[in-house]
């Protein structure tokens, strides 16, 4: 009969073992000052500034650019999709008061 130990099988900050990393079984050690990878942002927050928000014209065409922007990058998960399909889309996310919510408080953030 094999009986594990108890415990997590880490050593413990005492031990002789222990010069490996805290809580890293394999000895590599977490360095918290590296940078981590900037996620990809929508286009619109690169063109515009947080100024344009309170123009409503450009506000309307930050919010089309960027739901046609996620509909176009969308496409790996639905596959091809015609010209039509995309401008319903467009117009759809860009109408729907929820999705249209979301990309404002997105370019509210994302803006400098």
């Amino acid at each position: 009969m094999d009986i594990k130990p108890l415990g997590s099988g880490f050593p413990l900050i005492d031990s002789p073992g222990a010069k490996r990393g805290l809580g890293q079984p394999n000895g590599k050690r977490i360095d918290a000052k590296s940078p981590e990878p900037s996620a990809p942002g929508l286009a619109a927050a690169r063109e515009y500034s947080r100024a344009d928000l309170r123009d409503p014209a450009k506000l309307e065409a930050m919010v089309r650019s960027s739901a046609r922007e996620l509909v176009v990058s969308g496409q790996a998960l639905t596959g091809p999709l015609s010209d039509a399909q995309k401008a319903s889309l467009t117009d759809f996310f860009s109408s729907d008061p929820v999705v249209r919510g979301r990309i404002e408080r997105y370019l509210e953030k994302a803006l400098v």
